[in-house]
Order: C-alpha cells, then structure tokens, then sequence
C-alpha cells in the first residue's frame, strides 16, 4: 500500500505529547472536545499505510508512551502552580524580569520571589508606583499578595499558568530598589537605559522591543499599529532574529570550516540568555542547533522533525508552555513554513511572479496560514493588512537587527560614544516609524468565534500541503469537505437561530453577560469593566449593533454611556454626564423574547420559559457571575465564555 506521509519519529513523539497534554490539560479545565480526539485519531490513521511492523510498533510505543509523559506533566505544572503561600499582605523581595513603564507608574513581572523573608516559587505581577524600575532591579515593597488561580475562568489565567506567574500584587509602599546578581538581566536593563537617554521615546522603545522581544515600552497608536497591523512578531524575538544572528555568525566564524556551528550556535545561546530565554528564543536556538549539526556531519536535515524536536524539547521543560500564545504562534508559523512554503513559492514562480517577490511572499503566507486561527483565539482579530506590511519590512529586518544590535553592543561598551553611535540606529527607526503612519494600519477582522472551528482549519490545511502523498482529486475532495465543515461550525458558532445563547467575560472584579437571540443583542455590565475589555470582549464574539446595555452597578455606568448601544438601562435615575446617550430607567422591560427583572442581587432574564438569574456570586467585593434557572436546581457553568448546562 502506498505510503500517504512518511513516518518521522520526532513528530509523532511531539504530536503524542501535545495530545496528552492538550487532554489532561482540556479535562481538568472542563474545556474537552472529542473533536481534538478525532483529529488526533484520523492523524494516526494516516501514518499507519503501508501498515509495516517497524512501522506499526514504533507508532504503538511512541504514542501511548509521549501521550502518558504528557498527560503526567500537565498534572504535575497545575499541582506546582497550585501550591504557594496564601494571599495576604506581605513584603515582597524580588528581581524585576521585564517592565511596562506607564506615567508615573510601571507593571513589572518578577522572579526570585521572597515573601516576609519565605521563598515563594513562581513570578509575581505587580504593580509598582515608580516609573524608573528597570529590567535586573532589585526591589522590595509593602502591599496585597494575591495567588492566581490557574482554574479562574478569566481572560488570562490561562497565560499565567503558561508564564507561570503565581501571583499578582499591587504596591502600596516602594521601599527600595538596587541591583540584582544576574548579570543579563542587568545587562538587558542596562541597555533600556541606554537607549532611552540617547535617542527618541518611541525610537528607543521600538529598538529595544527588536532586541530584548520586550514590547512593554511602546505606547499610544505606535503600540496599535504594531499589534494590529500584524507585525508584533518583529518586535518579539524569535526565529527570525535568532536565524539572522546564527546566520551572521557563521559567516564570522567561517574559518572553523564544519564546526563553525559551535561558536556561532554558543554566541545564540548567550543572545538567548539576555532575552530571559523566550520560547520563540530557545525553540531558534535548538533548530539552529539540528540545522549546523546536520550540516556539519553531511546529512541532510528535515524542517519538520527539526522543528518536532525543538518542540519535545520545549514542552519537557516547560509543559505550562503548550498554552502560551507565544509557544503556539512560534511553533505555528514554523509548521507553516515547513508545510507550505516550498510549494507555494514554486506555484508562484509557474505564475511567473519575479523570484524575490515569490520568495518573500511565499513563506509569508504559509505562516499566516497556520497562525491565523491561532491569532483569532488568541486576540480576538485578524490584521487586513498583515501581508502588505510583512512583505514590507520582513526583509529589513536583517538590516534594522544587525546593525541596531551592534551599535547597541558598542554603546554599552563605550558609554561615553553613545550619543554618536545610537544616531543611526534611531534614524532607522524613525524611518518605520513613518512608514507606519504612512497609512492607517489597523483595520482588523473581528466580531467572531472560531471554536472548534481553529482545530478544524489547521487540520485541513495539512491535506493542500505537499508532505500528504494524495491525488489530486482527493486533495480537492478532502478541502471542499473542510471549506463545508468549517463554514458550518462558523454559523453554528455565531448566529443564533433559535433560543438564548450567553456569552460570559470575567476578569477580577470587571464582568459582563452577552445575551443574544436572532435579533436581539443585549450587553449586562457590573463591577468596574472598563470601555477597552468591553470592546476587547465584543471583538472577539460579536461584530455588529448592540440593541441595549444593561447596567448593574454605578461603576460601570461611564463605560455602558459610551458603548454605542441603541439604548442604555438603569434601575434608577442616573446623571450621565455630557454624553448623549438614550437612558431608560425602570424595574422590568423587554426585548423581543427576552425580559428582564431587576432584583436586589442583580437582574433575572426570561426567554422562551426559562428564567435564568444574572447576579454576583455573593462573595464581596467580586463581580463573577452566578447563572441557575430561577430558584431550581438546573445550573449552568462557564466554558470557553459559553454558558454550558451541567
């Protein structure tokens, strides 16, 4: 029997992995889907043809063998995440990881964490009523501790776990600050400091965000043009960066002759370690790392299982990693590298494209392929013009990179020349800069759920690639088939036919309910939600006309005044301030088959029979939402945002 794929070891052994991490991980979330399950299963299907011994017997041990090694270290990260010392009120000593400057304040992420003089595992979030703190500080302060829970269904409890930062804490007293023992770390801070005092505010945010991947410091439109423009992935290091490096250095150290590998893939390495050793950074490292070997010795190396084994690496280390944004896109836009762009470039040499232009264009869209669905789940958008400005300044990233990191290299060196030497790095900067305000770049597709729809997508997408062995019309079969399901979950996913559907936001005290029929869309509000995660949550699930928003709680009534909604309800008379803004107040009102009835707690909602309570769960001073069917026993819980009947 024909062969439909080849078997490679390191792939499945990291497909088994992510299979039993991604189940336990999906079980204990209460997040499962057979569809995962199915795929995974279609995939193993595929690899058993021609059905050899040799074959048959490695795909026996590798799966259930990674698949259990999975499963066992994704128990074993949310136990360690679990574990800690209890909120409360401590003095915290720490080491500052990376900073967000704001006016007259920073949000730090720390390591070597000591708690009233108890070392405590895991980094804190904290925010600190200093704007001077740089990466490598030392700092001590006074204020709320609180433990994160990794099972909280907010919008980043997820990237905590991934991150593994286990607390967040908010100053009340800045004691003090001085440096810490980590050399890189005070070197990365080091340069911040560097650049911010010799060159432009957003010139030096945007050279170190391309140095050290800490995009903290850019501000304002600059920071929204760069993330939804679709290019934070330059200002994040990754492969990219690490291939120009690895790539410059081998021509440096050509003398070496095969091993010319070593001190270039060890000048990485160290690179590496400045950044604070990023996923994106380390899986770079470890493919050059294959990539030299293999051509030192004479065998010939395979994207896909270089990148496979990057990946088991990564995730034995790091298991919490699998649901990182950061881990899925970098891995991702490999994947599509390696799938699709060698046939795409020769599809657009047939068309008679130029062949710089095919071979920027090219590997351009084969990791937007992969890592669109990714970016949706992730962010809520797709950029439009992501393409263009890609195909723009991808290619002057080598140029930017090298020349901005030796500069910077020679400034640190030579303080007292670093006004002259940071000149021209700052003019290449302002130069994308004005590229970036050429045009306004931040038009975005949102307003709608993939679901299962993400899986879907990339699953099919692996039957247009090359590496699959089918004929040609079974290919167009298999994708005509995954345009129709995709399509399918897509509607059943974003329009309500019939019925009520409820969409749930939660983060710390900040909450609000989308209640949606066929023709109605009502947005609940309560605690102190602000207007950006009000339009963050409404970009990911819903992109039209709100019919109304409901407010709960006076703090949320500046936020619901400038919504946009065709109307806005309160229980009582409220001043709106200058905002125009149709206000309606009363105890009960309807909407098509939705009728509301404010309580004491919070407000009922009644729809085709059942009538469903919308209130704080009763403990103080929280917003989180408590949903059952009247006073009965019929309860529902939050799943992906989606209230789900137990």
């Amino acid at each position: 029997m024909k062969k439909i794929l080849n078997f490679r070891p390191l792939l499945f052994c990291a497909l088994s992995l992510i299979f039993g991490l991604e189940l336990w991980g999906s079980i204990r979330f209460a997040e499962f889907s057979p569809v995962f399950v199915l795929l995974f299963g279609v995939l193993l299907l595929l690899a058993l043809p021609p059905f050899e011994k040799k074959r048959l017997l490695s795909l026996l041990l590798i799966v259930p063998v990674f698949a259990g090694i999975g499963i066992g270290l994704m128990q074993l990260a949310l136990s360690n995440y679990e574990e800690g010392l209890p909120s409360g009120e401590y003095t915290v000593t720490a080491t500052v990881l990376s900073v967000s400057a704001r006016q007259g304040y920073s949000i730090v992420v720390l390591k070597d964490l000591s708690l009233d003089g108890e070392e405590a595992a895991g980094k804190c979030r904290a925010i600190l009523p200093a704007d001077s703190v740089l990466t490598g500080d030392l700092v001590v302060f006074r204020g709320e501790v609180e433990k994160n829970d990794a099972f909280e269904k907010s919008a980043y409890a997820k990237n905590d776990f991934a991150s593994g930062i286990r607390y967040t804490a908010t100053a009340r007293e800045f004691i003090t600050t001085a440096k810490s023992g980590d050399l890189f770390l005070r070197l990365n801070g080091k340069l911040y400091e560097v650049m911010n005092s010799h060159m432009g505010r957003d010139e030096a945010s945007l050279a170190y965000a391309l140095l050290s991947g800490n995009s903290g410091a850019i501000e304002g439109e600059l920071k929204e043009t760069v993330r939804r423009g679709g290019i934070a992935h330059i200002f994040a290091v990754s492969g990219l960066h690490i291939g120009v490096l690895f790539g410059a250095a081998m021509l440096l150290f050509r003398r070496a002759g095969r091993f010319a590998f070593l001190p270039s893939l060890a000048l990485a390495f160290l690179y590496c370690a400045f950044c604070g050793f990023t996923v994106s950074s380390l899986r770079a490292v470890l493919m050059c790392g294959v990539f030299g070997a293999s051509k030192a010795f004479g065998r010939k190396s395979d994207g896909l299982e270089t990148l496979a084994f990057a990946a088991v690496v990564v995730l034995l280390l790091f298991p919490a990693q699998w649901y990182a944004a950061g881990f899925r896109l970098s891995f991702g836009a490999c994947l599509g590298l390696a799938l699709f762009s060698g046939s795409l470039t020769r599809a657009f040499q047939k068309l008679h494209f130029p062949r710089a232009v095919a071979g920027c264009l090219a590997p351009t869209i084969a990791a937007q392929l992969t890592t669109a669905p990714i970016l949706l789940a992730s962010f809520g958008y797709l950029s439009v013009w992501s393409t263009l400005l890609n195909l723009i300044l991808v290619p002057l990233v080598p140029v930017f990179f090298l020349c901005t990191l030796i500069m910077a290299a020679l400034s640190l060196l030579l303080p007292f020349a670093a006004g002259v030497l940071l000149v021209f790095p700052e003019g290449l900067f302002a130069l994308l800069i004005l590229i970036l305000s050429f045009a306004d770049w931040t038009f975005v597709l949102s307003g709608f759920v993939l679901g299962a729809g993400g899986v879907l997508f990339l699953f099919f997408c692996a039957f247009l690639s090359t590496r699959l062995r089918m004929r040609r019309l079974v290919r167009a079969g298999v994708a005509a088939a995954g345009c129709a399901l995709l399509a399918f979950v897509l509607v059943s996913n974003n329009v309500v036919f019939s019925g009520c559907r409820l969409t749930v936001y939660e983060e710390g005290e900040s909450a609000a309910v989308l209640v949606e029929t066929r023709t109605e869309h009502i947005l609940v509000i309560d605690g102190d939600i602000s207007l950006d995660e009000c339009e963050d949550f409404l970009s990911r699930t819903f992109g039209g006309e709100l019919t109304a928003v409901i407010v709960l709680h006076e703090d949320a009534l500046n936020t619901a005044a400038f919504l946009g909604a065709e109307e806005v309800r309160f229980q009582e008379p409220v001043p709106l301030g200058l905002h125009r803004t149709k206000a309606l107040f009363g105890q009960s009102f309807s909407y098509g088959k939705l009728s509301f009835f404010y309580t004491t707690e919070g407000i009922l909602l009644s729809c085709e029979g059942v009538v469903t309570e919308i209130a704080p769960d009763g403990e103080a001073g929280k917003a989180d939402f408590f949903l059952g069917k009247g006073s009965g026993g019929l309860k529902f819980f939050i799943e992906d945002g989606i209230i789900k009947q137990l």
